[in-house]
């Protein structure tokens, strides 16, 4: 971090004399979870479950693919990679540090975010606390230039598998290219290669001293760890001073792009059919809905693309995002079906769910899934972690509804996934022309009665 003298840096970074494990809790309830922001603005939930033999954590940074300069594509995975290799402070590497600990790790980077996690035996967490401090103020330190050349080439391998490798990967850039324009969002393979080739090591510690700080982290800590020795520990190793400057992130534009339709050539045995629409930011009671919404379509769908055609796969979603993102419906189904088929089954369904004509053993199914989804989550204290720091990200949490509401949902999709919204991408030999879904003129909104 700029700004931090030489004695401020080296007491942030020395690390305390091992504390004692923490004492498992001997009520019978554990405390409720706490939340505190540091002077330096850090955010930190701390909820402790002495039913956990470890402590899960998850640090997480409010910078990501929104955040690149337009070329320099995927430095923010870049940086990601890099904040695991050997440096002045830990000369052997993250990786190889929690591995003698104990513990378990991983990191991931959205448009949006870029996310660390690990989880520790509770007495290794002082030591995880130091290095993660370490990592967030001095990374530059020691990083040595062949490092980044040698997670440039991990990040392009990665690259290669997630689009070159699949004929869906490039169709799904291509849709987000259609759907969001030209916001960051939206860029495509080209972009991030370039971004690859010209990223220096002085462009990736500029980036990560401009982003990575702790007026705009978020660190949760769940597991066998009292809220109170927790705070202590996260007091000691992330009291560095606040910034003196104001973060500055690059412009943004609309994250909405001009509606269309792409032909991505493929001779194969089997043809993908995308479509896809803008969607509410993450968060919002629109994007709650719509996540209902994607469910519903997959129970009603799926089952009106087979008809004994070898139908193989169906996947709806939202790509929810800080300023909005793509909901989507990929198909997969036999060279020999149309993609109209796709498009005129697709469009009677949400026909159905705009008017609220759908079966209620359905809207059963999709209830019964979220509430086991839900409490899987509650189970595993990594993944507490990780909704804490989701909701920590989140100015207006999203109405709580118990259920799907027929009439919400309605108006939701109503909103976003009108007819002229829609753009596709065909990967086939030949695609079909002139692809839209039904108009909804005349389609009477659903509104619950009851």
């Amino acid at each position: 971090m700029r700004g931090l003298t030489l004695a401020l840096l080296v007491a942030t970074l020395t690390p305390a004399p091992a504390a004692a494990a923490p004492a498992k809790a001997t009520e019978a309830a554990a405390p409720d979870p706490e939340r505190h922001t540091l002077h330096n603005g850090l955010r930190v939930h701390i909820e402790q479950d002495a039913r956990s033999p470890v402590v899960a954590m998850q640090l997480c940074y409010d910078v990501g693919k929104r955040d690149e300069p337009a070329d320099r594509g995927e430095i923010a995975h870049l940086v990601e990679h890099l904040m695991y290799r050997p440096f002045a402070h830990a000369p052997q590497g993250y990786a190889v540090e929690l591995q003698q600990l104990g513990g378990d790790f991983g990191a991931h980077t959205t448009p949006d975010e870029t996310c660390y996690e690990a989880v520790v035996p509770p007495a290794a967490l002082p030591r995880l606390l130091w290095l993660e401090a370490a990592r967030m103020t001095a990374l530059a330190d020691g990083l040595e230039a062949s490092a980044l050349d040698a997670e440039r080439e991990i990040v392009r391998s990665e690259l290669s598998q997630r689009f070159d490798d699949q004929l869906v990967g490039e169709a799904w850039l291509q849709l987000q290219a259609l759907v969001q324009g030209d916001h960051p969002y939206g860029r495509g393979l080209d972009d991030f290669r370039a971004g690859l080739a010209a990223t220096t090591l002085d462009d990736a510690i500029a980036f990560h001293r401009a982003h990575y700080r702790p007026d705009v982290a978020r660190l949760a800590l769940v597991g066998d760890i009292s809220p109170a020795v927790g705070l202590a520990y996260v007091n000691t190793y992330f009291g560095m001073p606040a910034p003196a400057e104001p973060r500055v992130r690059p412009p943004l534009p609309p994250d909405v792009g001009t509606p269309g339709s792409l032909h991505v050539a493929a001779e194969a045995s089997r043809r993908f059919t995308l479509v896809g629409w803008p969607s509410p930011p993450v968060g919002s009671s629109d994007a709650q809905q719509l996540g209902y919404a994607a469910s519903l379509l997959e129970e009603l769908v799926g089952p009106n693309l087979g008809d004994g055609r070898g139908f193989a796969y169906l996947q709806v979603g939202q790509d929810s995002l800080e300023h909005g993102g793509v909901f989507y419906v990929l198909v997969s189904h036999p060279a020999d079906q149309s993609a109209r088929s796709v498009v005129d089954t697709l469009s009677e369904e949400l026909i159905n769910l705009v008017e609220g004509n759908y079966p209620n053993h359905v809207e059963n199914v999709v209830e019964t899934r979220a509430a086991l989804a839900g409490r899987a989550a509650r189970d595993s204290p990594a993944t507490r972690a990780s909704r804490a720091n989701q909701r920590w990200g989140r100015d207006k949490p999203p109405r709580k509804r118990r259920g799907v509401d027929r009439e919400a949902l309605a108006a939701a999709v109503h909103r976003w996934l009108k007819p002229p919204y829609a753009s596709f991408v065909q990967v086939a030999a030949k695609a079909d022309e002139g692809l839209r879904l039904e108009s909804w003129r005349g389609i009477q909104l659903h509104e619950n009665r009851r």
